[in-house]
Parts: structure tokens; sequence; C-alpha cells
């Protein structure tokens, strides 16, 4: 990815506000600081969005002709999200070069949700599942499609799951190589989506199914480390639910969740809470 991280690699001010302290992260659309807010003293997230506007999609605003404006709109209505189980979005803005941010409540020493899962009673890993899906209906019912759920996308902090980087989603960034060779996001991504359909609440729930498996199994649904054999696999072959060792019912929720076709998915979180409540 193409940034400008040459923009704020030493301490310096973004938005006459942030006083940045250093990089913490790189990821969908750009790089993420530790910035200390001068107004209220607190160490915040800065993520610096560094992708080219053409190749940005809006999750809950039509298309602009200045994509500057359609992020403003679509980082004001961000910041308006309040849930406990969703990242705050606390401000948004455009540095000296023009180019946007936005800044979150920071989260230390925070673990993905499979690394949370680890270990844990089989309650415990559904209370996760309960929190995100939770996250989920408060985005949906507002029009917003994540578009790009994974693990680096819902971390967990004193047992709380808190859903990131919601919104927004980068264009043909979704098949990515991680440096140990395993498939970032496509290894959550619907069939559908792979084939160039457009990401839909189906989809998400499809990437709650392929989380939530491996929450359970402790082990993805398919080898992540073959490119060509994933690609097959999650077009054409279902995983092996016997290996969940869970009953019946649980493994009926997410042989749901995981459904090739989405007509035959689970299409909202509502659901997929009540059939989980029901089967525990």
């Amino acid at each position: 990815m193409q940034s400008s991280d040459s923009d704020i690699t030493s301490p310096q001010l973004v938005g006459s506000r942030y006083h940045v302290i250093n990089r913490i992260g790189a990821g969908g659309m750009g790089i993420v600081f530790r910035a200390t807010d001068r107004l209220t003293g607190k160490v915040v997230a800065l993520k610096q969005v560094t992708t080219p506007g053409e190749q940005l999609e809006f999750a809950s605003s039509g298309a602009s002709v200045d994509f500057r404006l359609s992020l403003a709109q679509e980082f004001k209505t961000l910041a308006s999200m309040r849930h406990p189980n969703i990242i705050s979005v606390l401000d948004y803005g455009f540095n000296a070069a023009r180019q946007p941010y936005y800044t979150m409540e920071l989260l230390e020493d925070a673990q993905t949700i499979i690394e949370a899962g680890r270990g844990l009673s089989l309650d415990g890993k559904i209370n996760l599942l309960t929190q995100l899906l939770q996250a989920l209906i408060y985005l949906h019912r507002r029009g917003i499609i994540h578009r790009d759920l994974k693990p680096d996308n819902v971390m967990v902090i004193n047992s709380q799951v808190k859903v990131l980087d919601f919104g927004l989603a980068v264009a043909r960034q979704f098949i990515s190589q991680e440096e140990e060779g395993v498939i970032g996001t496509l290894a959550y991504m619907a069939p559908e989506v792979i084939q160039s359909a457009p990401a839909t609440e189906a989809s998400d729930m499809y990437a709650v199914g392929v989380m939530g498996y491996e929450i359970i199994a402790e082990r993805h649904p398919f080898n992540v480390k073959d490119i060509g054999g994933l690609v097959h696999n999650m077009l054409m072959t279902m995983p092996d639910f016997d290996a969940l060792d869970v009953d019946e019912r649980i493994s009926e929720v997410l042989m749901k969740l995981l459904a090739k076709d989405p007509a035959e998915r689970y299409h909202s979180p509502r659901p997929v809470l009540d059939d989980l409540a029901a089967a525990i």
C-alpha cells in the first residue's frame, strides 16, 4: 500500500490538536498512531487515511464527486455511533496536506477475538460471539455493513468485544498475504463476495460464521496457507462440523452462517442470537 507515512513519522501536530507519539499499526485505509489529544489530555488512536479516494467504498452514504465531502459525511455518521461493543470514533478532520484522519478510543493490550477465545469454556466462547452479534445488530439497523469483518477488526479487552473499522472498506484490498503466509481478509470473505458480488448483511454473517467456527474449534475451518485450495474450499466445500464437538444445534447455527448460497444464510444477527440462546 502506498502511503504518506513520511507526513507523520516524527512527533507533530495533526489537526492542530493531536500530538503524534508513535506508529502502532497499519491496515485497511491507512496507518494508525498513538497520539495525545491536547484538548482533553487523553491518549487516543489516530488513523491517517492514506488510500486514494477513488479506492474507498462507503457503507452508509452515497457516492460523491468530492470524496473528502463523502468522508466527512461518513465520519460524522461513525462518530455518532455509541455501543459498548463498538469502538468509539471520537473526532475526524483533515491534516495540513488535506489527508483525512479520524481518532478512536485506544485499546491497549487488546487481543483478537480468536486469541481471547482460546482455552475458554464453550459458554465463554459463545459470550464473545454474542457480543459480536450485538454490535452487528446496532450497525445493521443503522444501514452500515461492515464489509471487512475479521479477527484483526474484532478485538477483546477486559472480556469486552470491540468491533473496529466499521463503515468503510478499501476496494480491491481484500486478498492480502501476511508475513506468516496466512491469508488475511480473504479467509473471512463470503463466497459471493469472492465472486465479485457486492457485500451485504449476509456476507457480514458469513464472516461471523468463520470466526465462530474458529473460536470453538480453535482452528480456521479451512487450510489458509494454500491460497488456491482456500478459494476452492470457500466456494465449494463445507467445513468439518464434527470437529467442533458441540451440541448439534450449535453446529446447525454455524452451518447456516457458513452456507455458500447467501439466500440460505442468516441475513441478520438477531435470529443467530435467538438460535444460539436456544442451543445453550
